[in-house]
């Protein structure tokens, strides 16, 4: 688990990873009205444990997880998914796919430029989550503590307002067709819905590479 999710419960995590299968369930059922092609084949970088991995895998897509933990990717290969072992900052030239996915990973990734490039060039959509590093409550910890330490708890390579990463996204060719955000935890149910952007952990994008 990274750093900026400990305190959250299994229940949160598990409503976000379906919150993201339900997304990439609805891109097939836009397509599919829309005339087009359905998603089947998914590369997952950044699986983790595969939570999401298992999830996509029973749904019955053709789904392949890249990390660079052996032990992990052992676990999910005796699941009977493909597993790649591969370190990010190398890029990740997998060949096509219709679905990229990457949560809570790409603000890791210290060559980000070659990375997006790599995922724009093989697959259609691409949906990632990054961290919402200026919520309210990481500015008010900010302001309580040294001067100069991070709004946001985590090894991250990346720091970027909400504002930032979509730059980025649009400089790399990606339009982004959907976005959430994921609240920092259950007890700020209300504040979170008054205003989500001010109390969510993270920022999830679905997007179309154009």
């Amino acid at each position: 688990m990274s750093i900026h999710n400990r305190g959250l419960s299994k229940f949160e995590d598990t409503r976000s990873y379906k919150e993201t299968v339900k997304f990439i369930q609805d891109l097939n059922m836009i397509n599919l009205f829309n005339g087009k092609s359905k998603i089947k084949n998914i590369i997952e970088i950044g699986a983790g444990r595969g939570q999401i991995t298992k999830m996509l895998y029973d749904d019955l897509f053709n789904i392949t997880a890249v990390d660079l933990n052996k032990k992990e990717l052992k676990k999910l290969n005796n699941y009977g998914i493909k597993t790649i072992c591969h370190d990010l900052n190398k890029g990740c030239d997998f060949g096509k796919a219709d679905l990229y996915l990457g949560i809570a990973i790409i603000e890791h990734i210290y060559n980000l430029e070659e990375l997006l490039k790599d995922i724009r060039k093989n697959c259609k959509y691409f949906i990632c989550a990054v961290p919402n590093e200026f919520n309210l409550l990481a500015k008010v910890r900010y302001f309580m503590e040294k001067e100069g330490q991070p709004y946001f708890i985590g090894n991250h390579c990346h720091r970027y307002h909400e504002r930032e990463w979509e730059k980025v996204f649009k400089k790399y060719g990606f339009k982004i067709k959907h976005k959430s955000y994921v609240p920092l935890r259950s007890i700020y149910g209300i504040p979170f819905k008054l205003y989500p952007r001010g109390f969510s952990r993270e920022i999830k994008y679905v997007m179309e590479v154009i």
